[in-house]
């Protein structure tokens, strides 16, 4: 098992939170992911673990690239 591997959906959430202020749009990914764990329910990859690990990786470096992005705007846009 790789460190990453222990990612779980609160670790993406707590990361969308620095940069995401709005309700709504967290509720939404919480169902997305939700609905994503329920479909992919008994799927494994080749290595055997749970599927669901793959796209909360993937969460993770998108949540750290846009909390980057938006981090850059802003100071960008303060500097203005």
């Amino acid at each position: 098992m790789h460190a990453k591997d222990n990612i779980q959906f609160k670790d993406v959430l707590e990361r969308a939170k620095t940069y995401i202020e709005n309700e709504e749009q967290l509720k939404f990914i919480e169902q997305a992911y939700l609905f994503a764990k329920e479909k992919h329910a008994g799927q494994f990859r080749k290595s055997g673990e749970d599927y669901i690990v793959h796209p909360l990786n993937v969460a993770m470096i998108l949540t750290a690239t846009d909390a980057k992005t938006t981090a850059s705007r802003s100071t960008k846009a303060k500097a203005k």
